[in-house]
């Protein structure tokens, strides 16, 4: 019917609506291809309608959607033309994920947040402080991490935190724990203790009172028992295998924890249990997990974690020489 209309009436004053209406119809259908070739077309028909703004980031956006090469280049452009428009820094934030998205531009996605949250024309807001966390992922992901900690800690200083939304703070809290591990992994020193200053980092996000009911909290845990582990095997001290043990229970315990998380720490407590000399504890987690028995109604299983039980299983049945159980678990991985 809007096709009719507009072949009765091309140059009627309600002809650009019409137009949007046609383009709406196909995105309701999640038809983005067709919506954005009609996009295209209003802007050619109508370059200086008052909702020329408006469109053109619809365009960009549903050009996104549909997969459209052309995408960075519509968002940068509309930055550009329409600064002062409400959807600017959102479009900018875009910019930076689509150059995040490719892999090998995380120096350009890192700029493009930073023109996000250093814009003083741009209101404060919680995309801002998103911004600066992903500039601290793209940091992350150059193995920049000096500069990833500095984004991180930003956001969670005494100075900001009544500002920085507590989601946010925790994600930046976990983020920080993981660059000071994957830091001391590659050798870079960024930290005396990295261990210790991961664990402080984690443990902010298990503090109720700072954190009540943050969703990251037993994966943090969960993390926490990582560090400790790790330490246990470079200073080969038994009580922080102790320790460990310790903190993977109360992942897999913690209220509210997913069935990644509680199948995560239920294998690498089996890991700590074979450390500790106990191997009966270690095949019982790993079965747990390997065999789906930690899962909860309607919860699906994590296949990535049933492998990695089901290779500790088998290769501790190997080791214990029980073939007719190791043969098992092979045809049950196949």
């Amino acid at each position: 019917k809007f096709q009719l209309l507009l072949d009765r009436f091309p140059k009627s004053a309600l002809a650009p609506q019409v137009h949007l209406a046609i383009a709406s119809t196909f995105r309701q259908e999640f038809d983005f291809t067709n919506s954005v070739r009609r996009l295209d077309e209003w802007v050619r028909l109508f370059p200086t309608n008052r909702a020329l703004a408006d469109v053109e980031f619809q365009r960009a956006w549903f050009t996104e959607q549909a997969g459209g090469t052309n995408a960075l280049a519509l968002y940068t452009n509309f930055v550009a033309r329409f600064t002062a428009h409400t959807n600017a820094p959102l479009a900018q934030f875009r910019v930076g994920d689509l150059y995040f998205s490719q892999g090998d531009a995380f120096d350009k996605a890192e700029t493009s947040y930073q023109l996000l949250y250093q814009n003083t024309n741009w209101p404060d807001s919680r995309l801002k402080h998103l911004a600066r966390l992903a500039a601290g992922r793209a940091a992350f992901e150059r193995q920049s991490y000096k500069d990833a900690t500095n984004y991180f800690n930003e956001l969670v200083t005494q100075a900001n935190s009544e500002r920085v939304p507590k989601d946010i703070q925790a994600s930046a809290l976990f983020a920080l724990g993981d660059t000071y591990l994957t830091a001391s992994q590659a050798g870079v020193p960024i930290a005396e203790d990295p261990f210790g200053d991961a664990i402080i980092a984690f443990s902010r996000i298990t503090n109720a009172t700072l954190f009540p009911s943050s969703p990251l909290a037993p994966a943090a845990m969960g993390a926490i028992g990582n560090c400790l582990l790790q330490r246990a095997g470079k200073n080969k001290d038994p009580k922080q295998l102790d320790l460990a043990a310790e903190a993977y229970q109360k992942a897999i315990h913690w209220p509210g924890a997913d069935a990644e998380t509680r199948s995560l720490a239920e294998v690498a407590l089996g890991v700590a249990r074979e450390k500790q000399g106990r191997p009966k504890d270690a095949l019982d987690h790993w079965s747990n997990v390997f065999y789906r028995k930690n899962l909860r109604p309607d919860e699906e299983e994590s296949l990535e974690k049933v492998r990695e039980a089901g290779d500790h299983l088998w290769r501790l049945r190997e080791e214990q020489q029980e073939w007719t159980q190791a043969i098992a678990i092979y045809e049950r991985m196949q």
